[in-house]
């Protein structure tokens, strides 16, 4: 008689983000720019570490979720601590934008069509603005990222 072993469908994805991450993504990209299929803005994990986390002066609990999220795995790829920072501290450089960020809003990213946890990444320049819906489309959208990252 045959057994079947059971297992939980976290463990099936931190097994198999684990073997994704070390034969696709590891090696040679860190970030890729999902929202322009096949241009890909690949960032080395050396150049991840020297980003920066943004998030909005009045950051809700969900978005600073988020940029905790984020951090902690950026930490995991890079073993640095990515600075979390409000937006009015932010002066320059590679950054992750977190929710309804000033910046998001000045390139025109339209949050409106959104569902509750719908999301989008959009990338500009060296910079990744990571915004979602009215619930917890933000977090949706880190945890999104970090899928594609081989989590």
């Amino acid at each position: 008689m045959k057994t079947e072993k059971l297992i939980t469908r976290l463990d099936f994805l931190k097994q198999s983000g684990l073997f994704a991450a070390g034969c696709t993504f590891l090696p040679r990209t860190v970030l890729a720019a999902v929202t322009q299929p096949l241009q890909s803005s690949a960032v080395s994990i050396k150049k991840l570490a020297e980003y920066q986390i943004v998030v909005p002066d009045q950051t809700s609990p969900v978005e600073q979720q988020a940029a905790e999220k984020l951090q902690h795995y950026v930490h995991e790829l890079t073993q640095t601590d990515l600075p979390l920072r409000k937006e009015s501290e932010y002066k320059s450089g590679a950054a992750f934008f977190i929710g309804k960020t000033r910046y998001a809003k000045s390139r025109n990213i339209s949050l409106k069509e959104l569902e509750e946890d719908g999301y989008t990444l959009h990338p500009v320049g060296k910079n990744l603005i990571i915004a979602g819906g009215t619930a917890k489309g933000v977090l949706a959208a880190v945890f999104g990222l970090i899928e594609l990252w081989g989590f």
